[in-house]
Protein backbone atom coordinates (compact mmCIF):
# COMPACT_ATOMS: atom_id res chain seq x y z
CA UNK A 1 0.00 0.00 0.00
CA UNK A 2 1.25 3.33 -1.21
CA UNK A 3 2.32 6.05 1.21
CA UNK A 4 -0.34 8.94 1.58
CA UNK A 5 0.74 12.27 0.96
CA UNK A 6 1.32 14.78 3.51
CA UNK A 7 -0.18 18.07 3.07
CA UNK A 8 1.74 21.29 2.18
CA UNK A 9 1.70 24.13 5.20
CA UNK A 10 3.28 27.59 4.26
CA UNK A 11 5.30 28.83 7.58
CA UNK A 12 6.22 32.56 8.29
CA UNK A 13 9.99 31.87 9.35
CA UNK A 14 12.01 35.18 10.60
CA UNK A 15 14.69 33.13 12.00
CA UNK A 16 14.26 33.61 15.63
CA UNK A 17 13.20 31.23 18.38
CA UNK A 18 9.34 31.29 17.99
CA UNK A 19 8.99 30.54 13.90
CA UNK A 20 12.16 28.12 14.41
CA UNK A 21 10.36 25.84 16.49
CA UNK A 22 6.69 26.56 15.08
CA UNK A 23 8.27 25.12 12.18
CA UNK A 24 9.81 22.54 13.61
CA UNK A 25 7.00 21.30 15.29
CA UNK A 26 4.81 21.39 11.85
CA UNK A 27 7.63 19.71 10.02
CA UNK A 28 6.46 16.31 11.46
CA UNK A 29 2.94 16.33 9.96
CA UNK A 30 3.17 18.59 6.93
CA UNK A 31 5.33 19.19 4.16
CA UNK A 32 6.64 22.81 5.13
CA UNK A 33 7.51 25.68 2.64
CA UNK A 34 9.42 28.35 5.03
CA UNK A 35 8.36 32.10 3.96
CA UNK A 36 10.07 35.42 5.24
CA UNK A 37 9.46 38.79 4.03
CA UNK A 38 11.77 41.27 3.25
CA UNK A 39 9.71 44.46 4.25
CA UNK A 40 12.50 47.53 3.79
CA UNK A 41 14.10 48.35 0.71
CA UNK A 42 17.48 49.02 1.01
CA UNK A 43 18.34 47.05 3.92
CA UNK A 44 22.44 47.25 4.86
CA UNK A 45 24.57 45.17 7.42
CA UNK A 46 24.47 48.46 9.63
CA UNK A 47 20.35 48.63 10.59
CA UNK A 48 19.43 47.01 13.85
CA UNK A 49 19.28 43.38 14.29
CA UNK A 50 16.33 43.74 16.18
CA UNK A 51 14.11 45.11 13.36
CA UNK A 52 11.48 43.11 11.31
CA UNK A 53 12.42 41.81 8.00
CA UNK A 54 15.72 43.46 8.03
CA UNK A 55 19.12 41.91 6.55
CA UNK A 56 20.21 39.82 10.06
CA UNK A 57 16.53 38.52 10.08
CA UNK A 58 16.74 37.41 6.18
CA UNK A 59 20.15 35.62 7.08
CA UNK A 60 18.99 34.11 10.47
CA UNK A 61 15.62 32.78 8.15
CA UNK A 62 17.47 31.23 5.80
CA UNK A 63 20.08 29.32 8.54
CA UNK A 64 17.00 27.90 10.11
CA UNK A 65 15.33 26.63 6.83
CA UNK A 66 18.73 25.14 6.77
CA UNK A 67 18.69 23.73 9.98
CA UNK A 68 15.48 22.11 9.83
CA UNK A 69 16.54 20.90 6.15
CA UNK A 70 13.02 22.82 4.50
CA UNK A 71 13.04 25.20 1.49
CA UNK A 72 12.85 28.94 2.07
CA UNK A 73 11.35 31.59 0.02
CA UNK A 74 12.30 35.40 0.59
CA UNK A 75 8.65 37.50 -0.80
CA UNK A 76 10.04 40.77 -1.78
CA UNK A 77 6.48 42.71 -0.61
CA UNK A 78 8.38 46.10 0.77
CA UNK A 79 6.56 48.08 -1.64
CA UNK A 80 3.53 46.63 -0.05
CA UNK A 81 4.77 47.28 3.47
CA UNK A 82 5.93 50.92 2.43
CA UNK A 83 2.19 51.94 1.06
CA UNK A 84 0.07 49.83 3.15
CA UNK A 85 1.93 50.31 6.42
CA UNK A 86 4.53 52.49 6.74
CA UNK A 87 2.42 55.52 4.79
CA UNK A 88 -1.00 54.39 7.16
CA UNK A 89 1.49 55.39 10.00
CA UNK A 90 2.60 58.51 8.90
CA UNK A 91 -0.85 59.49 8.02
CA UNK A 92 -1.77 59.09 11.71
CA UNK A 93 1.52 60.61 13.49
CA UNK A 94 0.67 63.43 10.89
CA UNK A 95 -3.23 63.62 12.96
CA UNK A 96 -1.28 63.28 16.51
CA UNK A 97 -2.28 59.43 16.62
CA UNK A 98 0.39 57.26 17.56
CA UNK A 99 -0.14 53.79 15.20
CA UNK A 100 0.68 50.35 15.97
CA UNK A 101 2.89 49.76 13.20
CA UNK A 102 2.65 45.35 13.94
CA UNK A 103 -1.47 45.45 13.88
CA UNK A 104 -1.42 47.37 10.53
CA UNK A 105 1.26 45.03 9.38
CA UNK A 106 -0.37 41.81 10.32
CA UNK A 107 -4.14 42.40 8.64
CA UNK A 108 -2.44 44.55 5.60
CA UNK A 109 0.61 42.67 4.38
CA UNK A 110 2.08 39.91 6.24
CA UNK A 111 -0.44 37.22 6.35
CA UNK A 112 -1.72 38.35 3.02
CA UNK A 113 1.46 37.80 1.67
CA UNK A 114 1.48 34.17 3.60
CA UNK A 115 -2.22 33.13 1.85
CA UNK A 116 -0.83 34.23 -1.77
CA UNK A 117 2.36 31.62 -1.57
CA UNK A 118 -0.41 29.39 -0.28
CA UNK A 119 -2.31 29.32 -2.90
CA UNK A 120 0.43 29.74 -5.54
CA UNK A 121 2.04 26.35 -3.98
CA UNK A 122 -1.31 24.67 -3.51
CA UNK A 123 -0.90 24.62 0.37
CA UNK A 124 -4.74 24.88 2.33
CA UNK A 125 -2.60 26.22 5.85
CA UNK A 126 -0.15 28.61 6.81
CA UNK A 127 1.74 29.33 10.05
CA UNK A 128 3.49 31.53 12.38
CA UNK A 129 5.25 31.68 15.53
CA UNK A 130 2.67 33.82 17.18
CA UNK A 131 1.19 32.99 20.83
CA UNK A 132 -2.14 32.91 19.76
CA UNK A 133 -5.33 30.51 19.26
CA UNK A 134 -8.21 29.83 17.07
CA UNK A 135 -11.26 27.99 17.63
CA UNK A 136 -15.12 27.99 16.74
CA UNK A 137 -17.89 29.23 17.84
CA UNK A 138 -21.99 27.78 17.81
CA UNK A 139 -22.26 28.55 14.43
CA UNK A 140 -19.21 27.94 13.26
CA UNK A 141 -17.22 30.65 12.84
CA UNK A 142 -13.49 30.89 12.90
CA UNK A 143 -12.48 32.44 16.31
CA UNK A 144 -8.84 34.26 17.03
CA UNK A 145 -8.05 33.61 20.99
CA UNK A 146 -5.87 34.81 23.42
CA UNK A 147 -2.49 32.31 23.90
CA UNK A 148 -1.82 30.01 27.01
CA UNK A 149 0.94 31.95 27.86
CA UNK A 150 -0.22 35.41 29.51
CA UNK A 151 3.57 37.22 29.55
CA UNK A 152 3.68 36.33 25.15
CA UNK A 153 0.17 36.04 24.27
CA UNK A 154 -0.07 37.86 20.64
CA UNK A 155 -3.81 38.11 20.03
CA UNK A 156 -3.61 41.72 20.64
CA UNK A 157 -1.44 42.26 17.67
CA UNK A 158 -3.68 39.65 15.34
CA UNK A 159 -7.46 41.14 15.79
CA UNK A 160 -7.52 42.51 12.42
CA UNK A 161 -7.09 39.52 10.59
CA UNK A 162 -10.36 38.74 8.48
CA UNK A 163 -12.38 35.49 8.75
CA UNK A 164 -11.17 34.29 5.45
CA UNK A 165 -7.63 34.23 6.68
CA UNK A 166 -8.10 32.80 10.40
CA UNK A 167 -9.63 29.84 8.38
CA UNK A 168 -6.67 29.28 6.89
CA UNK A 169 -4.34 29.71 10.02
CA UNK A 170 -2.39 27.49 12.48
CA UNK A 171 -0.54 28.34 15.64
CA UNK A 172 1.50 25.83 16.79
CA UNK A 173 2.93 27.59 20.00
CA UNK A 174 -0.57 29.03 21.12
CA UNK A 175 -0.93 25.74 23.96
CA UNK A 176 2.52 26.41 24.58
CA UNK A 177 4.69 28.74 27.42
CA UNK A 178 7.95 30.34 26.48
CA UNK A 179 10.16 28.25 28.17
CA UNK A 180 9.10 25.35 26.44
CA UNK A 181 9.51 27.09 23.34
CA UNK A 182 13.31 27.74 23.67
CA UNK A 183 13.75 24.23 25.58
CA UNK A 184 12.69 22.48 22.05
CA UNK A 185 15.02 24.95 20.08
CA UNK A 186 17.97 23.78 22.60
CA UNK A 187 17.00 19.68 22.62
CA UNK A 188 17.02 20.47 18.63
CA UNK A 189 19.88 21.84 18.40
CA UNK A 190 18.74 25.59 16.83
CA UNK A 191 20.84 28.15 16.56
CA UNK A 192 17.82 30.46 17.25
CA UNK A 193 18.00 28.81 21.08
CA UNK A 194 20.16 31.23 21.96
CA UNK A 195 18.83 34.27 20.88
CA UNK A 196 17.57 37.64 22.64
CA UNK A 197 13.88 38.45 22.57
CA UNK A 198 12.50 39.71 19.58
CA UNK A 199 10.87 43.14 19.15
CA UNK A 200 9.62 42.54 15.93
CA UNK A 201 9.44 46.28 15.50
CA UNK A 202 9.88 47.70 12.01
CA UNK A 203 11.82 50.08 13.03
CA UNK A 204 14.05 50.88 16.50
CA UNK A 205 16.00 53.63 18.17
CA UNK A 206 15.11 57.00 20.16
CA UNK A 207 11.37 57.67 20.61
CA UNK A 208 10.21 60.29 17.64
CA UNK A 209 12.91 58.58 15.17
CA UNK A 210 10.23 56.31 13.73
CA UNK A 211 7.87 59.17 12.83
CA UNK A 212 10.93 61.66 11.95
CA UNK A 213 11.73 58.88 9.19
CA UNK A 214 8.40 58.62 7.74
CA UNK A 215 8.39 62.14 7.89
CA UNK A 216 11.20 62.37 5.41
CA UNK A 217 10.31 59.59 3.27
CA UNK A 218 6.83 61.00 2.26
CA UNK A 219 7.46 64.56 1.86
CA UNK A 220 5.11 65.02 5.40
CA UNK A 221 3.72 67.93 6.98
CA UNK A 222 5.33 68.83 10.64
CA UNK A 223 2.42 70.29 12.70
CA UNK A 224 4.66 72.43 15.49
CA UNK A 225 3.36 74.23 17.98
CA UNK A 226 4.12 74.76 21.73
CA UNK A 227 4.02 72.66 25.18
CA UNK A 228 1.08 74.11 27.22
CA UNK A 229 0.36 73.45 31.28
CA UNK A 230 -2.76 72.48 32.48
CA UNK A 231 -3.37 76.55 33.40
CA UNK A 232 -2.30 77.47 29.65
CA UNK A 233 1.08 78.42 30.11
CA UNK A 234 3.67 78.25 27.46
CA UNK A 235 6.61 75.98 27.96
CA UNK A 236 8.41 75.54 25.07
CA UNK A 237 7.83 75.34 21.59
CA UNK A 238 8.08 71.76 19.42
CA UNK A 239 8.83 71.01 15.90
CA UNK A 240 6.21 68.70 15.15
CA UNK A 241 3.50 66.75 17.26
CA UNK A 242 4.59 63.32 15.42
CA UNK A 243 7.11 63.09 17.97
CA UNK A 244 4.97 62.88 20.85
CA UNK A 245 1.97 60.27 21.53
CA UNK A 246 -0.31 60.33 24.93
CA UNK A 247 0.74 59.43 28.21
CA UNK A 248 4.69 60.30 27.48
CA UNK A 249 6.74 61.68 30.29
CA UNK A 250 10.23 61.04 29.07
CA UNK A 251 12.17 63.18 26.06
CA UNK A 252 10.13 66.32 26.89
CA UNK A 253 12.92 68.58 27.46
CA UNK A 254 11.68 70.65 30.01
CA UNK A 255 10.97 71.16 33.04
CA UNK A 256 8.36 72.16 35.48
CA UNK A 257 9.59 70.84 38.94
CA UNK A 258 7.26 67.80 38.88
CA UNK A 259 6.50 64.63 36.30
CA UNK A 260 4.34 65.60 34.14
CA UNK A 261 2.74 63.43 31.74
CA UNK A 262 0.92 64.24 27.73
CA UNK A 263 -2.58 64.25 28.37
CA UNK A 264 -3.82 66.22 24.99
CA UNK A 265 -2.30 66.73 21.46
CA UNK A 266 -4.30 68.74 19.56
CA UNK A 267 -3.21 68.30 15.66
CA UNK A 268 -4.68 71.64 14.73
CA UNK A 269 -2.97 74.13 16.49
CA UNK A 270 -0.35 71.27 16.99
CA UNK A 271 -0.88 72.64 21.03
CA UNK A 272 0.45 69.91 23.20
CA UNK A 273 -0.81 69.93 26.86
CA UNK A 274 0.54 68.08 29.71
CA UNK A 275 -0.49 67.39 33.42
CA UNK A 276 1.23 66.29 36.55
CA UNK A 277 -2.45 65.04 38.23
CA UNK A 278 -1.89 61.29 36.82
CA UNK A 279 -6.35 61.34 36.10
CA UNK A 280 -5.93 64.25 33.66
CA UNK A 281 -4.25 61.33 31.15
CA UNK A 282 -6.49 58.42 31.78
CA UNK A 283 -9.77 58.43 29.97
CA UNK A 284 -12.98 57.16 30.83
CA UNK A 285 -14.21 56.90 27.45
CA UNK A 286 -13.46 55.73 24.11
CA UNK A 287 -14.11 55.68 20.07
CA UNK A 288 -12.78 53.78 17.44
CA UNK A 289 -13.23 52.93 13.61
CA UNK A 290 -12.43 50.88 10.92
CA UNK A 291 -13.81 48.18 13.53
CA UNK A 292 -14.56 44.38 12.52
CA UNK A 293 -16.83 42.46 14.47
CA UNK A 294 -16.11 38.48 14.89
CA UNK A 295 -19.42 37.70 16.10
CA UNK A 296 -23.26 39.21 16.27
CA UNK A 297 -22.82 43.13 16.48
CA UNK A 298 -23.50 43.57 20.25
CA UNK A 299 -25.96 45.82 21.53
CA UNK A 300 -25.80 49.35 23.65
CA UNK A 301 -24.87 48.20 27.05
CA UNK A 302 -23.08 45.12 26.56
CA UNK A 303 -19.61 44.04 29.06
CA UNK A 304 -16.81 42.78 27.54
CA UNK A 305 -13.19 43.50 28.41
CA UNK A 306 -10.74 46.50 26.42
CA UNK A 307 -7.48 46.53 25.88
CA UNK A 308 -5.69 49.81 24.07
CA UNK A 309 -2.57 49.22 24.40
CA UNK A 310 -0.54 45.47 23.87
CA UNK A 311 1.11 45.39 27.32
CA UNK A 312 -1.92 46.58 28.97
CA UNK A 313 -4.28 44.66 31.06
CA UNK A 314 -7.68 44.71 30.18
CA UNK A 315 -10.47 46.34 31.33
CA UNK A 316 -13.83 46.30 31.83
CA UNK A 317 -15.72 48.30 29.53
CA UNK A 318 -19.57 48.63 28.53
CA UNK A 319 -20.33 49.52 25.21
CA UNK A 320 -22.64 52.90 24.60
CA UNK A 321 -22.70 52.63 20.84
CA UNK A 322 -22.03 50.07 18.27
CA UNK A 323 -21.97 50.82 14.25
CA UNK A 324 -21.35 48.07 11.36
CA UNK A 325 -17.51 49.70 11.58
CA UNK A 326 -17.05 51.78 14.66
CA UNK A 327 -17.80 51.27 18.27
CA UNK A 328 -18.02 53.85 21.41
CA UNK A 329 -17.88 52.96 25.16
CA UNK A 330 -17.01 53.75 28.38
CA UNK A 331 -14.60 51.50 31.08
CA UNK A 332 -15.48 50.59 34.50
CA UNK A 333 -12.10 52.52 35.67
CA UNK A 334 -10.04 55.21 34.09
CA UNK A 335 -7.77 54.05 31.61
CA UNK A 336 -4.01 55.40 31.46
CA UNK A 337 -3.18 56.01 27.46
CA UNK A 338 -5.30 55.65 24.99
CA UNK A 339 -4.60 57.22 22.35
CA UNK A 340 -5.87 57.87 18.68
CA UNK A 341 -4.12 55.39 16.43
CA UNK A 342 -3.91 52.67 18.65
CA UNK A 343 -5.58 49.12 18.18
CA UNK A 344 -8.88 48.74 20.40
CA UNK A 345 -9.52 45.23 21.02
CA UNK A 346 -12.22 43.76 22.72
CA UNK A 347 -12.39 40.29 24.02
CA UNK A 348 -15.22 37.74 25.65
CA UNK A 349 -13.00 35.56 28.05
CA UNK A 350 -9.99 34.53 26.11
CA UNK A 351 -12.19 35.20 22.33
CA UNK A 352 -11.69 38.59 20.60
CA UNK A 353 -15.00 40.08 19.56
CA UNK A 354 -13.72 43.00 17.53
CA UNK A 355 -11.46 45.47 16.82
CA UNK A 356 -10.62 48.34 15.42
CA UNK A 357 -8.25 51.93 15.45
CA UNK A 358 -8.73 54.44 17.97
CA UNK A 359 -10.14 57.61 17.34
CA UNK A 360 -10.59 59.54 20.17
Amino acid sequence: MGECKRESVVVGISGGVDSSVAALLLRRRFNVLGVTLKIHSGLTPGSSERECGNLQALERAQRTADELGVPLEIVDCSESFQQRVLHQCWRLFEQGGTPNPCYICNYAVKFAELIRVADRVGAQMIATGHYARTGRDAQGRCLLKRGVDPDKEQSYFLAGLTQNILERILFPLGEMRKEEVRRLAAENALASAVLRESQDLCFTGEPGDFADSLCRRFSGNRVCGVFIDEDGRVLRHHTGIHRYTIGQRRGLDFATGRRVKITAIDPLSGTITVSADERAACSSSCKASAFTWRCDKPGAGTALDAQVRYRQHPTRAVITAAGDDSVELRFETPVLGVTPGQALVLYSGDCVVGSGIITS
